[in-house]
């Protein structure tokens, strides 16, 4: 399964149409693994403390997506993070973040039943995530129900016993709810393994590919070798 941010597609999705039919470089093409479209909510806010599209625009631009790929089991929502970093950077309260984050689910689950749309939790201490729990129960949203739900603002806490305690405590809050760590790294996944049904960290993929990097160098092969190379020298 791997995790993609929208931006990375807006930013190189071709404009046009080749001429003879045939697909640009960056064309996505069905994928062959499972999917979860992020929406690119820590980039967006820590760039521009605000989102610059809207949710219409968003829903358009995921069932392009969505169509493309094939394979896409999540779309996560237009959520905002509640780190002090970030609260500084939009000039909102804690409490306005969680209230647009479950706005943004309401939106667009409105606009787009039929997507698979991911709803985050966010929130900075235990309490702050059970009061998020809270609004989307007001709101009619039985998180517990749902196939899963992202828990935000925990990437810089991962692999600490402050996470650990924030992820038993909405577990304990919430029988049944499927989480996703956004961004907790390997030692985060093993603190939290029973309470979390799936994670992503940048940080994991980049150091895996500077271990693949390592180990062609350790062959005395170029970095871009082909694996099927790679283990021929093996």
């Amino acid at each position: 399964p791997v995790l993609i941010e929208a931006g990375r597609f807006r930013e190189h999705w071709p404009k046009t149409k080749r001429k003879d039919g045939k697909l640009w470089r960056y064309d996505p093409c069905p994928a062959t693994v499972p999917v979860l479209l992020d929406s690119g909510a820590f980039s967006m806010i820590s760039k521009h403390g605000r989102w610059t599209i809207t949710a219409r625009e968003y829903i358009d631009f995921a069932r392009r997506v969505v169509e493309a790929l094939r394979t896409v089991l999540f779309v996560a929502t237009q959520d905002w993070m509640c780190e002090p970093d970030m609260l500084r950077k939009t000039g909102l309260s804690l409490e306005e973040h969680q209230r647009r984050t479950v706005q943004s689910y309401i939106e667009l689950r409105d606009l787009a039943p039929e997507l698979p749309l991911l709803p985050a939790l966010q929130g900075y201490s235990t309490e702050d995530y059970l009061r998020c729990a809270d609004r989307y129960g007001a709101a009619g949203v039985d998180l517990a129900a749902l196939p899963l739900v992202g828990l935000g603002s925990v990437c810089r806490r991962s692999g600490t016993d402050e996470l650990v305690e924030v992820i038993r405590a909405i577990s304990k809050a919430l029988p049944g709810i499927r989480l996703h760590g956004y961004g907790v790294t390997s030692a985060g996944v093993l603190l939290s393994c029973r309470e979390l049904r799936s994670a992503d960290s940048e940080a994991w993929s980049s150091r895996g590919r500077g271990m693949e990097i390592d180990l062609r160098a350790e062959f005395g092969l170029p970095a871009a070798t082909p694996w099927r190379d790679v283990l021929a020298a093996r």
